[in-house]
């Protein structure tokens, strides 16, 4: 069986940690799935506005949903952030003075326990050490990463 479409329009999420009360308020979150069932891949869309400003939008294919642990569903997708205040986030920690504002557009893809990464992430006003000036220079980064969770396993390495 099939859900012909799921959709959600200008709804919010609240995001964070048990062991916090900072929590991240995403706000006109707007997602579109078609064709969603269980047993098979189907296509998702989602947009938002992000805590502390910015955009998101997402767009990819999910499934077959893992029943055992849903972490482990595959996702194939994009994903493009625009103008995230990183310092406004829960992203860092307001007290060490970092922040910058990032844009990144990046591909995930992810099957079993298996999670690569790659994109270009570009941080404008960088600030690196707490009291300084913004960079007036953005720093742009061109990045590839996998993660394996079962074997604990980083690609580049730390």
């Amino acid at each position: 069986m099939a859900l012909t479409k799921v959709q959600w329009k200008n709804g919010k999420v609240a995001v964070g940690s048990t062991n916090s009360p900072k929590r991240s308020i995403y706000d006109r979150i707007d997602l579109i799935a078609s064709d969603v069932a269980v047993t098979s891949m189907f296509p998702v869309i989602a947009s938002g506005d992000l805590d502390g400003g910015g955009h998101f939008r997402l767009a990819g294919t999910v499934g077959p949903l893992n029943q055992a642990d849903a972490s482990l569903t595959p996702l194939d997708g994009r994903i493009i952030v625009n103008g995230l205040n990183l310092a406004a986030t829960a992203f860092l920690n307001p007290s060490d003075g970092l922040g910058g504002v990032l844009d990144l557009d990046a591909t995930i893809a992810s099957k079993d326990d298996e999670r690569e990464i790659t994109g270009v992430a570009t941080i404008s006003k960088a600030l690196l050490v707490a009291g300084g000036a913004p960079s007036a220079r953005p720093v742009t980064v061109d990045f590839n990463a996998t993660y394996n969770g079962e074997r604990r396993e980083e690609f580049p390495p730390r």
